[in-house]
């Protein structure tokens, strides 16, 4: 399990109960994307809610967990894809 970046449980974004079907079980790929040219990387977890984003720079450079600058915290073009194993 990951011990930086920030808790992501994608079964609690807004909108996502009606047609999430991986939950309980961990997706078998996540794409999170940023308009502002921001890389976002989601790490599993043991759980669907112990699952991490990770924030780094256009040059790959990490970005410590709760320090994002306004690139990332005004950014309304963030995109998330989520793939699971079929039942």
């Amino acid at each position: 399990m990951a011990t930086t970046g920030e808790p992501f449980d994608p079964s609690t974004l807004p909108g996502i109960s009606q047609w999430y079907k991986c939950a309980p079980k961990v997706p078998k790929y996540v794409a999170v994307t940023s308009s502002n040219g921001y890389g976002i990387g989601f790490i599993p977890g043991a759980t669907l809610a112990l699952g991490k984003l990770k924030f780094t720079t256009g040059s790959g450079t990490e970005l410590g967990a709760g320090a994002y600058p306004a690139g990332i915290t005004g950014d309304t073009g963030i995109t998330v894809e989520i793939a699971c194993a079929k039942a």
